[in-house]
């Protein structure tokens, strides 16, 4: 199922029954292609087995294509979170300036600064937050972006991405895992 992004809350019960369903963006007006068959479930685990969600915290949103941040700070927002937005790394500075926020969840590939950049200037300023930002991207394969995340280990998630692939990743930087 191809949602946009103002279908999200709307489709907080169906998200909810299908952890896994397939979020995709595009940013030409055409419906991206659904995925050819659905993939396996693994059955349910064991009660008590699966660790409970981590919720309430403050995210920060970075990306300078509208739709794909409003996505994630409604898919985000449906967890519990609190969410604000920055539309490149000089807005995301200016927000942690004067707020404080438990994740940063950044686009790599925006203009006036980048992803690499805003990392580096967080790692001066708010060393603690370092393992705490994910980043999100169509560009993961480039040599200099897989320098990046061998150099800093920072977590990634690509584009097209799952509601389940965003969660399991925002559950583990929250975590620490």
């Amino acid at each position: 199922m191809v949602i946009s992004s103002r279908n999200v809350i709307r489709m907080a019960p169906f998200f909810a029954m299908h952890p896994s369903a397939f979020l995709s963006w595009s940013p030409t007006s055409a419906p991206a292609a659904a995925p050819a068959a659905p993939a396996a479930t693994a059955p349910a685990p064991a009660a008590g087995a699966v660790p409970e969600l981590i919720r309430a915290k403050s995210i920060l949103v970075v990306d300078d294509e509208p739709d794909v941040a409003q996505t994630l700070a409604d898919m985000l927002e449906l967890d519990g979170h609190r969410v604000e937005q920055a539309v490149n790394g000089v807005a995301a500075l200016e927000k942690l300036r004067t707020g404080a926020y438990d994740l940063v969840l950044s686009d790599l590939r925006m203009p006036q600064l980048d992803g690499p950049g805003l990392y580096h200037e967080i790692e001066q300023t708010w060393p603690e937050l370092c393992g705490r930002i994910v980043f999100v991207s169509g560009d993961a394969l480039s040599g200099d972006i897989q320098a990046f995340f061998r150099r800093t280990g920072a977590r990634s998630i690509s584009k097209p991405f799952s509601v389940r692939e965003v969660r399991r990743v925002v559950q583990a930087a929250l975590g620490g895992a």
